[in-house]
């Protein structure tokens, strides 16, 4: 089993802000970095134009092609760890959650699904300032090569604030929630690819 650490809240410098709007930032490690071999070999990787539908503006990123014993550990583990943190929200953390998503009440959960993708980024990959589509509840982040800062979020009353900007340590990683306020981008500026597993976390209703 792949061991993660336990997420550490980041204490941002938001200012007076609705709940709904709030950032949720966690910081995690992964504490086993041994990383497969196969993930740095570029004929592994797709392009995303040609394995991903409406991704015909990032040339410059491309996806794992093929099955992953370590991709499904990983997905496991961030998956326990997922359900863990929200059975620890209370306070504004809790009322952020449930503000976002109000049919979120306790009973109700019947589980969490989610996917991770191998993500491989060249110099020159850019998404521009968005919020994530609201399928996405959490969203995980996790270095599997030594990068530059990378995902950075933005006030979203003011798109030029800067609230945090993940670090690029190999072996870290960073969790969100996807409030309404959760404005982020990324501009990929290194001369070696920037490798990353990317989850995509997601709550169902029994």
């Amino acid at each position: 089993m792949i061991q993660l650490s336990v997420p550490e809240l980041v204490n941002l410098n938001q200012g007076p802000v609705l709940s709904y709007y709030k950032h949720w930032i966690w910081n995690f490690n992964l504490l086993d970095t041994e990383i497969p071999n196969d993930f740095k070999d570029s004929d592994s990787f797709g392009s995303a134009n040609t394995t991903r539908k409406n991704w015909n503006d990032h040339q410059h990123r491309s996806f794992l092609k093929k099955e992953s014993e370590w991709v499904e550990e990983y997905t496991k583990s961030i998956h326990s760890l997922f359900v863990n943190l929200i059975d620890g929200f209370s306070g504004d953390l809790q009322k952020s959650f449930t503000n976002n998503w109000p049919w979120m009440l306790p009973g109700n959960i019947g589980g969490v699904t989610s996917f991770t993708n191998i993500v491989c980024d060249q110099n020159g990959h850019k998404m521009s300032k968005h919020l994530d589509n609201r399928r996405t509840v959490f969203a995980a982040i996790l270095n599997l090569t030594e990068n530059k800062e990378g995902t950075k979020f933005w006030d979203h009353k003011d798109p030029n604030k800067l609230i945090y900007s993940c670090p690029g340590t190999k072996g870290h990683g960073v969790i969100f929630m996807n409030t309404a306020g959760s404005l982020h981008d990324i501009n990929v500026e290194q001369d070696t690819p920037r490798l990353t597993a990317q989850t995509q976390l997601s709550l169902y209703i029994k």
